[in-house]
């Protein structure tokens, strides 16, 4: 989470600078410090396009400043420019600024035994680091493998910076990121000590505590930053996820603490998500899926929203499957990325769930592989979706008989029996006999390349005898169907 903890004059010209970008720039002025500020701001909020701006715009005005320099380094190196880290390094091999001595190390990919030789000797003579340099400092330790040395040196570092908050801020963010958990609180709860009325400290030390398992404590430090602050957002999500995890819960007070934040606009769905495990509860079944069609409508990449519509049976979720395919990338839109999403619901039992995303891959892109045409079969005839099944046959041997598996071919065939299509099964049949490409184990299935043939004969009776027939005594696949209620 990115902290907004910096003065209001630092916010104030990152949020006039970010609104002009949408104007013409070319007369644009600011000072060098507004810009080091400004480019400060906009890293704090993981803002990469007005780091760019400032960047460009600095180089045009102050092609001279050493500040903006090391800053477009840190930009340069974070995008693997080598080439361009190495020329400014070059350019500042004289500076005395730790920041480009932090930035060459950084280039020079220390180890981490080497990394804590130097620091200690590069911070022996500081006596007191700026902010981005500390950031910088923290970061390349722990990224070096050298979290341990931030541990045993934060009285040294203390020493060596005039604003503490900024040291203590990364070492919690570090100590998250190398699982010292206890640390990380221990950090926050510093914080918390020396700014008591800045509630993004507050917010944070509650989601570190909710992690540790202390929801107790979650609670106590979301209201402190209520406290400060009734309506922030990430203070009123804080308390809510900790009271979900509590247990025993008035559905109805949680429903009204995150309601306001169910803007039409919203495109975060973790209050909806929330509201929505209240409604449950108090059976506003109908309400519940009419908040999440509205928000999936707007922000359709959101998979964590489209999961509650799974399992809520929501009517039109072939289309929100479909919408959330167009949303994506081609990058994104991967046979294995789809498989495994299904292969989760698959092998959980919930077959109707595999048989919408693997059908909705399928579709579009058409699966190849035949381990995933034989779990989409699969999920097909255990759903009940004959119609479905049948056609997966019909299509595969007519367009790709050389992907149709054992598994595509029993679940076709008895559908056809179970809708009654006898003559649809009988020809389907013929098709096969006709057609090479026949689906056959491989020599290492020997015992399923039995099973399959004593089933397809069994199969084969069954399609010419042409009578009423007890299909439960053919069906290798009864007692696999999902347990959850018919769409």
């Amino acid at each position: 989470m990115a902290l907004e903890n910096e003065s209001d004059h630092r916010k104030e010209i990152y949020e006039s600078f970010r609104k002009k970008l949408n104007q013409d720039i070319s007369d644009l002025f600011y000072d060098e410090d507004d810009l080091i500020e400004i480019y400060d701001q906009a890293s704090d909020m993981e803002d990469e396009y007005v780091k760019l701006q400032v960047l460009l715009l600095a180089y045009r005005l102050y092609p001279k400043s050493e500040a903006m320099a090391a800053r477009r380094g840190y930009f340069l190196w974070s995008y693997n420019m080598d080439e361009g880290v190495e020329a400014l390094l070059k350019t500042y091999d004289g500076s005395s600024d730790l920041i480009w001595k932090i930035l060459a190390l950084r280039s020079a990919k220390t180890s981490a035994e080497e990394l804590e030789k130097r620091l200690t000797e590069l911070i022996g003579n500081e006596t007191d680091i700026d902010d981005e340099t500390m950031i910088q400092l923290v970061d390349l330790a722990s990224e070096a493998g050298a979290f341990d040395w931030l541990k045993r040196n934060e009285k040294l570092l203390k020493s060596k910076t005039s604003y503490r908050p900024t040291l203590l801020y990364e070492l919690q963010v570090v100590a998250t990121i190398n699982g010292d958990r206890d640390y990380a609180i221990a950090k926050l709860e510093e914080l918390t000590e020396l700014e008591p009325f800045n509630a993004d400290y507050w917010i944070i030390l509650s989601e570190e505590q909710m992690n540790a398992g202390n929801a107790d404590a979650a609670i106590n430090s979301a209201d402190y930053a209520m406290a400060i602050n009734a309506e922030n957002p990430e203070a009123i999500l804080a308390r809510a996820r900790a009271m979900t995890v509590i247990g025993g819960y008035d559905p109805d007070e949680l429903l009204r603490m995150v309601k306001p934040l169910l803007t039409p606009d919203s495109t975060d769905s973790r209050a909806l998500k929330i509201a929505v495990a209240a409604m449950l509860q108090l059976n506003m079944n109908a309400e519940a899926m009419e908040a999440l069609a509205e928000f999936i409508g707007r922000c359709p990449w959101d998979r964590s929203v489209i999961e509650y519509l799974l399992v809520l049976r929501y009517p039109s979720i072939n289309k929100v499957l479909s919408d959330h395919y167009d949303s994506m990338s081609t990058a994104e839109n991967t046979e294995e990325a789809w498989a495994s999403w299904g292969a989760e619901k698959f092998n959980e039992g919930k077959y109707k769930e595999a048989a919408m995303i693997l059908g909705c891959f399928h579709n579009h892109d058409g699966l190849s592989s035949a381990e995933n045409l034989n779990m989409y079969a699969s999920a097909l005839y255990a759903t009940g979706f004959y119609m479905a099944s049948a056609l997966l046959l019909d299509t595969s041997l007519k367009n790709a008989p050389e992907n149709v598996t054992p598994e595509i071919v029993l679940t076709g065939l008895l559908s056809m029996l179970r809708l009654g299509y006898h003559d649809q099964a009988a020809e389907m049949l013929k098709i096969m006999d006709q057609n090479p490409a026949q689906p056959q184990w491989s020599v290492g299935n020997f015992l399923r390349a039995s099973g399959f043939a004593l089933q397809m004969t069994q199969v084969r009776k069954a399609i010419s005898s042409k009578k009423q027939i007890d299909i439960e005594s053919i069906d290798p696949f009864i007692g696999v169907s999902d347990p959850e209620i018919d769409y």
